[in-house]
This record gives C-alpha cells, structure tokens and sequence, in this order.
C-alpha cells in the first residue's frame, strides 16, 4: 500500500505526460476479440508518466519479497528479484509508454522507499504501516489538487495501510492459513475492494472500505486460529 500511495503522491505532484502514442496500440489480426481489452490494458500507458509506477512497485515490493523471504539462499533471492525488475522497467520502455527517465527515477524511488521501510520495519513493524499512511494522506491531498488526480483511487492505499496497521496492532498476527480458511477469508475480501474498485465510491466510503478489506485480511489467520482453539 506504501507504494501505491507513494506513485500517487509522485505522479500527481510533477504530472508529466506520457510519449506520444502511449494510450494507443494496433490489435494485432490474430488476437481474439474477447481478449482485446486485456491486451491495450497490458500495451498501454494512461495518466501521468513521471515516476514509472511499474518500476517503482516492482522495485519495492520485489526487494521486500527478497528482503524476507526465506526461500532459497540471500543471493539467489536478490538476484531473481533484481532480474524481474529489470524485465518489468524494461518492457515499459519497449511498449513506448514510459520515457527513461521516468524508469530511472522510478526504480530509485522504489529502491528508496525500500530502504526506509525495511529501516523503521525492524525495529517494530507497526511503523511500517505508519509510514503507508502517512504516504496515503499525502497521496490523497496530491490527488485532491491535481488537475487530474483520482482522490478514491489514492484513498484505496490509504484505507489499506490504516486497516492493516490497526489490525497488526490489535492481533499480532503470527499464523498462516489453511486453503479452506484462505478461501473463506479472501473470497469476501475480494468482492469488497473489487467493488470499490468498480463503483469508485466516495473517499470516505473508499477508504472505509478498503481499510475493512486489509483489515481481515491481516487478522484472518490470528482470527481463525483462536476459533478453533479449545475453549
């Protein structure tokens, strides 16, 4: 959610345009109909350029995957998350829908914002949630101000961080789910934020909803684990 605000909040502060040609794309003959809309989606650049939102989230979220997770060895964890970076800043380059040096700043903005994170994480993770909060409502007044800012779409990440950090704070979640519990728990989650997402509600509505949605999707585990537990 930090990050997604952070793109916000950059995107909406510097409002740089796209290349030319970014919002287009030929259909190729082969391609079936049904999947036309998937394909300009994917081949596309809509909105503001500057900083690259692909290179900055890949940049973040690949580098916190590799930061902790304990698959395989350090090296080989850093290497394929370096690896998938790269391919993702370079494909925007490719399809034409970013310039550079919106990838440049892009990926050092991710990097960045990594770095702060995995600083104040370590110490207690609580701040983490913090730190995507306070990124949110700086993204919903950049959204708020811009001459085409969507202010739901910044308080989505807002409602995400605010929700999650309340719900680490009050159950320390420190459990996994089950695939029966993972279905049960995550099938509402979703039908929530895809709704908000589809109807792009009000900010408060938004925010409100997002932050129940990430909410229980933190405590599922710890939640699921005392129902089962003997009384």
């Amino acid at each position: 959610f930090a990050a997604f605000s952070f793109i916000d909040l950059l995107k909406n502060v510097f409002v740089a345009p796209r290349p030319p040609g970014a919002g287009t794309v030929a259909l190729p003959t082969w391609l079936p109909a049904v999947l036309a809309g998937a394909f300009r989606s994917i081949t596309t650049g809509t909105g503001y350029a500057f900083p690259s939102g692909h290179a900055l989230g890949t940049a973040a979220v690949f580098a916190a995957l590799a930061y902790r997770l304990e698959a395989g060895s350090g090296a080989t964890r850093w290497t394929v998350a370096l690896v998938g970076v790269l391919l993702v800043a370079a494909s925007r380059i490719v399809l034409g829908v970013h310039f550079f040096v919106d990838i440049a700043v892009g990926l050092l903005a991710g990097a960045s914002l990594f770095a702060a994170a995995a600083a104040v994480g370590s110490r207690d993770p609580l701040r983490v949630f913090a730190l995507g909060s306070v990124l949110g409502v700086l993204a919903v007044v950049a959204s708020a101000v811009s001459p085409a800012g969507e202010v739901w779409k910044a308080g989505q990440w807002l409602g995400g961080s605010v929700g999650a950090g309340i719900a680490w704070y009050v159950v320390r979640p420190s459990s996994q789910l089950s695939l029966r519990e993972t279905v049960a728990a995550g099938v509402p989650v979703a039908v929530l934020w895809v709704g908000v997402y589809v109807t792009s509600p009000p900010l408060l509505v938004t925010v409100v909803g997002t932050a129940v949605a990430a909410g229980v999707t933190i405590a599922a585990p710890t939640l699921a684990g005392r129902a089962v537990e003997p009384s």
